[in-house]
């Protein structure tokens, strides 16, 4: 009876999960490829409660299926004016995945979700180690810098080449991908889960 209940609980919560997430866009890529360790800096402002970034998708520069690796460095605040120092990062994953080519974003569901406090500034440099990242800002004239929904703002307007924050900088460039989220209420489903089989294992006991 009490592993009907846990596992009816598992099931409920994982679909609130699911069913709560939502994603932000940006602009397809204009430029061609970056070398391999180049980024993009991006600030991340949840503006309606707290979030969790479960996925990142950013467009490589390699081919189709050929792979990729994401590497997501992070700090609190704003990067801008610490895109080329090291001071106050720290690097937060690394994600393998197959590239979905050189105009679609490839999906980089994160091993270490990112928690966004809610209307604070976060920074975040998008780093593609194996494959590049294509942004846009390329272009003549003038491109958006700024993205926007209900629940959480991007800004990017910096890219650099390799090594991380000691490369060519380029600006304006513009992160091109999207961010898979979900609100913080999520992952009370998640702290329900380990409560209730806390409760049937001293049950058994």
């Amino acid at each position: 009876m009490i592993r009907k209940a846990f596992l009816s609980f598992a099931a409920l919560a994982l679909a609130t999960t699911v069913a709560s997430a939502d994603i932000l866009n940006t602009a397809p890529p204009n430029n061609g490829r970056s070398e391999d360790g180049a980024g993009v800096f991006v600030d991340l402002t949840a503006t309606s409660g707290n979030l969790t970034v479960i996925e990142i998708g950013m467009v490589s520069g390699e081919p189709e299926n050929g792979p990729v690796r994401l590497r997501v460095w992070r700090r609190t605040g704003s990067y801008v004016g610490f895109d080329g120092t090291s001071d106050g990062w720290s690097i937060v994953d690394e994600v393998d995945a197959f590239s979905a080519g050189t105009t679609n974003p490839t999906s980089f569901f994160l091993n270490n979700p990112i928690a966004l406090a809610h209307g604070e500034v976060t920074g975040f440099l998008f780093q593609g180690l194996i494959g590049g990242v294509r942004y846009t800002g390329t272009g003549s004239g003038g491109h958006q810098t700024t993205f926007s929904d209900a629940n959480l703002t991007l800004f990017s307007d910096v890219a650099r080449g390799a090594p991380e924050f000691g490369g060519s900088r380029f600006s304006p460039r513009t992160f091109s991908g999207y961010i898979n989220y979900i609100p913080a209420p999520s992952s009370l489903a998640l702290l329900g889960l380990a409560g209730l089989a806390c409760g049937a294992r001293r049950r058994r006991a």
